[in-house]
């Protein structure tokens, strides 16, 4: 087709999902996409699900439901459109989602989709493609940066993930078996991350989980018992400059720290920690 296609995302359900569904749009972008908020103009329709209750993952096969129509009538005028079903939902039912839902093209998993690019062109070529393996690699060492412009777009908020997937396996929880074992980004990357936003004009907060009352950042190391332990504290406070991010950001994460869940940095309202 003539022209730049057209991408909507649709996300469902935690943070981390809008965070997941910016950085799917950063990486089609150069492929030739522009976003668009209307779902019957789009040549390429991505939901990016939730399955932390039943209810979340219905929801998204009704939402296929309307979209299979947008796509047989836009099959009547001469256009393609590919859907694709990411997150969470897609890691934990797989080609179910094909069976369910034939219409789909692709279904990608929260872990695998810095290979959009190459799994729609297959998708193109072969047919509906399930990609739910967890890979060997980062996806955030292969993840494109968005543009200042993108950035400045979305507003004053935003959304940078430190952390993913969980090893504790707690009872009725997905997100072991959804997100994977747990990981951390180093530090460096999180620092470079949250410079990017602030120098696209991202406003950003710090404050901790149960301590804004106090006005204090807590910061938890592991002890000989293998407990969390308070060993320091910082005022919370707004941050203007980069190297005042950097600062915190390696205060909650440093090298001593065995695990980063009790500490959250909101961009302006988003969350960085899950």
């Amino acid at each position: 087709m003539n022209g730049p296609r057209k991408l909507y995302v649709k996300s469902f359900g935690c943070q981390m999902n809008v965070y997941d569904s910016h950085r799917m749009t950063d990486l089609l972008v150069p492929e030739g996409f522009i976003e668009t908020t209307r779902v019957e103009d789009a040549d390429l329709v991505i939901l990016n699900t939730c399955h932390i209750r039943e209810k979340a993952a219905d929801k998204v096969y009704s939402e296929l439901g309307r979209i299979r129509v947008l796509k047989q009538a836009a099959a009547q005028e001469g256009r393609r459109v590919t859907i694709a079903v990411a997150g969470c939902v897609a890691q934990a039912e797989g080609e179910e989602i094909i069976r369910r839902a034939p219409a789909v093209d692709l279904v990608v998993g929260p872990q695998n989709y810095h290979r959009l690019p190459g799994l729609l062109a297959r998708a193109e070529r072969e047919g509906a493609v399930v990609d739910t393996e967890f890979p060997v690699e980062d996806k955030f060492d292969l993840l494109k940066a968005p543009s200042r412009e993108a950035i400045r777009a979305r507003g004053i908020s935003a959304f940078v993930t430190v952390q993913e997937g969980c090893d504790k396996f707690c009872t009725f929880c997905v997100v072991p078996y959804t997100r994977g074992a747990e990981t951390s980004r180093p530090v460096t990357k999180i620092v470079a991350e949250v410079e990017r936003l602030a120098g696209a004009g991202v406003r950003v907060n710090v404050v901790a989980p149960g301590t804004t009352d106090t006005g204090m950042l807590t910061r938890f190391t592991n002890t000989d018992q293998n407990k969390a332990a308070l060993v320091s504290t910082v005022p919370v406070k707004r941050l203007a400059a980069p190297e005042e991010i950097a600062h915190v950001i390696a205060f909650v994460a440093s090298a001593n720290a065995s695990y980063m869940t009790g500490a959250s940095i909101p961009v302006d309202g988003g969350m960085i920690a899950d």
